[in-house]
């Protein structure tokens, strides 16, 4: 993924000013793209990127360049899907036609070619927003990017129904349109017959900015710029809000993974599918539809998260299989070849992104096809788990999401450190994480709370389950126990038994009357079978 970055180049030696410039790094090379400012040694400050005294408004040319750093960097990130097709000048050229569209050309010999180009080209107040958007669309799915390419089309249905038209000009993408469009979309129902959520909007108006920043990066629309851009600081903003974190727990979990299905049959596949992506980190289902036979081999997990492959910000594991996944493993990598899939979720379809037949309009339809089937496969997939939770008996439908979130949740109630919970989860930085885990953290507080809650009820009345299991020490007892005694007697007699262990015989016990330490001891180790 191409960087930017300050650099002040001072490699002549017949001057005493030198050009700052940013620097453009991608596949080894690094052009460069003006500032416009020409600083001595002692007016930039390096280590903190700051044009310093003696310069002459110093602070204004900070605000000036550091502008332009931003404009690179946004630049950047909206045409990282090119990250593979582009060299180090076509980044460069973009984010020099973007600081170009803000400030201006850097010499008076380029207007003319500008104005000319500009005659030539569509105008805002006419150009098709949705059409454009729709050749963004269909970027992504010649990039195999299908998932960015089917949001921005339900966008794109999303503002046709909201519009009543099936076009409408750049120019009429406004802050108000923003804002009635928000109000709108607010109040329709979706497919389950509930209103709309603001994380839903979210996801449709960022589509709509991405494809407003392209446009403005566009060279056949110049007149799509900065001035015109509705959303920022003091216009529209995209609106967000945390998701609810739905998981379920590792007892729950456990039903599902120990259900016992007929060898062969579409449920016992999709159990697999389901226990190996859980057990390797709780992986995305695609992550694992997409695996390859040598990404598994060697007792050990190797592969990119798809959702940060287009970033620069990839995720990779490296991960060690389980004595479960491994078993699954070796049963549908049997007499398979290094490349070919290894589970059977995509052998029919996938020929369609990966043919190459040299015609876009073809290619474009083989990989919207693919999408189409793509869809399909996962919501099969996901109709499988909500039998498999009905079949483990669950309250709730385990689907790949909620599997993803209770595998980190588990995570977090065993103990495990956000820190390396975030970096299981491939999140680009712990911001990330602490939003990610937000939700699990206060269902974390209630369960404690409610432990305490529960003990003082138990310690009040007697458990039927428990006084059943031991009734053979209900009759030997009769005598008054000091609790925090016992355990200390308890823990330092039966060292050799596991901590689980110890704790049941100590709620077991703590139902009866024993004081006589010995005795209570020895009750134990009869319960454990040891006496």
């Amino acid at each position: 993924m191409a960087k930017c970055y300050f650099f002040h180049d001072t490699r002549s030696k017949t001057t005493d000013r030198w050009p700052l410039q940013i620097r453009v790094s991608h596949k080894k090379k690094r052009p460069d793209v003006p500032t416009g400012f020409y600083l001595t040694k002692e007016e930039w400050d390096d280590a903190n990127n700051l044009i310093k005294a003696p310069f002459k408004n110093a602070g204004r040319a900070n605000k000036i360049i550091s502008s332009k750093l931003a404009i690179a960097l946004e630049t950047i990130e909206t045409f990282r899907h090119k990250k593979n097709a582009w060299n180090a000048w076509q980044y460069r050229d973009a984010i020099q036609k973007a600081i170009d569209v803000k400030y201006g050309a850097e010499s008076e010999e380029q207007q003319p070619q500008v104005l000319e180009e500009g005659n030539k080209s569509l105008n805002p107040e006419t150009v098709d927003f949705l059409e454009y958007m729709q050749s963004v669309a269909n970027d992504f799915y010649i990039a195999k990017r299908e998932g960015s390419a089917k949001i921005m089309e339900r966008t794109i249905t999303s503002l046709k129904k909201f519009t009543g038209k099936s076009r409408f000009a750049f120019a009429e993408v406004t802050v108000d349109f923003l804002k009635d469009y928000e109000a709108w979309f607010l109040n329709q129902l979706n497919r389950k017959g509930k209103k709309n959520t603001i994380s839903g909007l979210g996801f449709q108006t960022k589509e709509i900015r991405r494809v407003y920043n392209m446009a403005i990066l566009d060279e056949s629309l110049p007149d799509v710029t900065t001035e015109t851009y509705p959303f920022g600081r003091g216009k529209y903003k995209v609106r967000t809000e945390k998701t609810e974190n739905k998981n379920v727990s590792e007892v729950e979990i456990a039903k599902i993974l120990n259900l016992e299905l007929p060898p062969e049959s579409a449920l016992w596949h999709h159990q697999n599918f389901f226990t190996y992506y859980f057990e390797c980190w709780g992986m995305n289902f695609l992550d694992c539809a997409f695996l390859r036979v040598h990404q598994v081999q060697g007792g050990q997990l190797h592969y990119v998260r798809r959702k940060t492959s287009w970033s620069e910000n990839t995720k990779k594991f490296n991960i060690k299989h389980s004595k479960r996944a491994q078993q699954i493993i070796d049963y549908y990598t049997k007499d398979k070849a290094p490349s070919d899939l290894v589970f059977p979720i995509l052998d029919k379809i996938i020929y369609l992104q990966e043919k190459e037949t040299g015609n876009r309009e073809e290619d474009l339809e083989n990989r919207k096809l693919f999408a189409t089937k793509l869809g399909y496969k996962r919501s099969n997939h996901i109709r499988r788990l909500s039998t498999l939770s009905k079949k483990a008996g669950l309250e709730q439908n385990v689907s790949t999401y909620v599997g993803r979130h209770s595998f980190f949740n588990i995570a977090l109630n065993a103990g495990v450190p956000k820190s390396q919970i975030s970096e299981m989860a491939g999140h680009s930085n712990y911001a990330v994480t602490e939003g990610y885990l937000a939700g699990f953290s206060q269902q974390v507080l209630s369960q404690q709370a409610e432990i305490v809650r529960n003990s003082i009820a138990q310690k009040s009345q007697s458990s039927k389950s428990l006084l059943k299991e031991t009734q053979v020490l209900l009759e030997a007892t009769g005598e008054q126990i000091s609790l925090l005694v016992f355990l200390d007697k308890v823990a330092s007699g039966i060292d050799d038994q596991s901590a689980l262990q110890t704790r049941l015989v100590l709620e077991l016990l703590s139902q009866t009357e024993i004081k006589d330490h010995n005795k209570a001891i020895r009750y134990a180790k009869l319960y454990l079978g040891e006496a």
